[in-house]
Parts: structure tokens; sequence; C-alpha cells
């Protein structure tokens, strides 16, 4: 799964203005560490906004990540994997490992370059409170060779190039779409005991 990552990019809107063709100034790819029900930058169709991280069942249980391999037949993702998908920017995300010594919190990346994007599903909600917002979920997909020694699932990191083609309302084709959805090359993948990051800014919050 992915319970947690960060964004924190320096080269701001450098990394993704060939895939964005609207930003905000005001939304900063500099927001920290996430959390679920965090709201954070995302990209949907080609604009950079701000969506909440997770989605409410009808029983108002919080769901954050959805399974590459049943997003065409779970009622909760199908109409949205074709119709609602989006990106979520990240440059780091973390996994929890039982250590002889402990849980230890590591810090997972691609080696390849310092902002990645994250497949995902946005649809509206409405929350305990019935206020109706935006919501994203994490795609997930088994891990690869490295991340494996951690965990058995990893987010659904895009090559380089595929962000467009996620993002492309008008391709339907379930294979085609799940080709897509792979675990990240071991040969790019990196992991480290993870380090501090700050709490997410003040455009973010649950």
């Amino acid at each position: 799964m992915c319970g947690r990552y960060v964004l924190y990019s320096d080269n701001e809107y450098e990394e993704i203005k060939d895939i964005v063709a609207e930003t905000e100034k005001e939304i900063s790819l500099k927001v920290g560490e996430v959390f679920p029900t965090n709201t954070v930058p995302v990209i949907v169709e080609n604009r950079l906004q701000l969506l909440k991280w997770g989605f409410y069942t009808y029983d108002k249980k919080l769901i954050i990540n959805a399974r590459s391999e049943t997003l065409d037949s779970k009622p909760m993702f199908k109409n949205a994997f074709f119709g609602k998908r989006c990106l979520i920017p990240a440059t780091a995300y973390f996994e929890w490992k039982n250590e002889p010594s402990g849980k230890i919190k590591y810090e997972i990346s691609p080696t390849n370059r310092s902002l990645f994007f994250m497949a995902g599903l946005y649809n509206i909600f409405q929350d305990k409170n019935n206020n109706v917002f935006t919501g994203f979920v994490i795609i997930t997909t088994p891990a690869n060779k490295i991340t494996s020694q951690i965990h058995h699932r990893m987010p659904a990191i895009l090559e380089r190039g595929q962000e467009k083609l996620w993002l492309d309302k008008s391709i339907t084709d379930t294979a085609l779409l799940k080709q897509i959805l792979k675990p990240y090359s071991d040969e790019y993948t990196r992991f480290q005991v993870a380090t501090s990051f700050g709490q997410i800014n003040k455009l973010s919050g649950s």
C-alpha cells in the first residue's frame, strides 16, 4: 500500500510544465510529508488542483489506495478508472517494516528522477460532516524486487512519458491502461531509513 508520501520539489514547476497547462501560483510543490485526508496538489486533466487524499465509502470509511488489478471491476473505482484519472506528484513515499530493533520507517524513491508521478483516481464525495469535496486515491501494484524487501505492494509510479497517456480520458482500453500500471523498474529504485520532513503547509488540512 501507500499510506504516506512526501512532496518537496526544489524545481517547483519545471518538472510539470510539460504536463500542466494551467497552474495557480498559490499552489506550492513544497508541502512536506503528506498524510491521508490532507489536501495537496494533484494533476487533473492538465491542471494542478488541490484535492483531499481519500475516498469515502457509503458508511464513511476512508479508502486511500486502489489495487491496479481490480480497478475495472470494483464499483467504487470502475467509473473513475475510465473517466477520472489523475497524477499525484511526489518526491518519495514511505513504508514501514518490522525489524529486530522495532518498526522502521523507510523512504523509497526512483533514482532516475527527483519528482515522480503516482497514478491515481479522483471523485466527488461527502465527508462525515456532509461537506462536499473532491478526493483522490493512489493506485498500487505488486512490489518490485527491491521494495518487496519492505512491503508486498507499492504505488503505481508512471514511467517518464506515460503521464499524458494516463490523463487522456479518450483512452478507455482496459488492457492499455493496465499496462501503464506496473511495478517501477528495480534498476531505478532505492530505499533508505527515512529522514524527517516538515508538516504539510497551510493549504492542507484534515
